[in-house]
C-alpha cells in the first residue's frame, strides 16, 4: 500500500484491474482502507471475458484516457501478465518464480520494495523529459 500511496502522491494515474466481481473488488478495497487510492477500478462484468483476455486492461486504459505505451501494469499472476501484454502494456511481474525468463515488455520484481525502486527510476528518467 505504501508504494501505491507514494505513486498517488506524485500524481501517477492508478487503476485497479481485477477479474474479481464488483462486490468482491469493493469489499477488498474497503477492508484494506484503500478506496481512494485508485482513479479507476475495473472489475469483471458477467458478459466480459476475464484475464488473460485483454478486455479488462483495454477498458482500464480507456477510462484513464491513456495509451498502452504510457502504462506499466503490476501483476502477480501469469493470466494477468498475459492479459496486460495482450493489451500491449509493459508489465512488472511480482513473482518469485526462479524459472522466469525476461521477455519483451515483462520485467520480474520480487517485492513491493523493488516495485518502489522501479517507480523511482522511472520518475528520474521521465521527469527531465517533461
Amino acid at each position: 500500500v505504501k508504494v501505491i500511496a507514494q505513486a498517488k502522491e506524485k500524481g501517477v494515474k492508478l487503476a485497479l484491474v481485477t477479474a474479481a466481481s464488483e462486490a468482491i473488488a469493493k469489499s477488498f478495497l474497503s477492508f484494506n482502507s484503500i478506496e481512494g487510492l485508485f482513479d479507476v477500478v475495473v472489475f469483471a462484468k458477467k458478459d466480459e471475458p476475464g484475464k488473460p483476455d485483454p478486455a479488462l486492461f483495454l477498458r482500464g486504459l480507456k477510462e484513464l484516457n491513456l495509451r498502452p505505451d504510457e502504462v506499466v501494469a503490476i501483476e502477480d499472476s501469469l493470466n494477468g501478465v498475459n492479459s496486460a501484454r495482450a493489451a500491449q502494456c509493459a508489465v512488472l511481474w511480482l513473482t518469485s518464480n526462479k524459472a522466469f525468463s525476461a521477455e519483451n515488455g515483462i520485467y520480474q520484481v520480487r517485492s513491493w520494495e523493488e516495485i518502489g525502486q522501479w517507480l523511482q527510476v522511472a520518475e528520474q528518467v521521465i521527469r527531465p523529459l517533461c
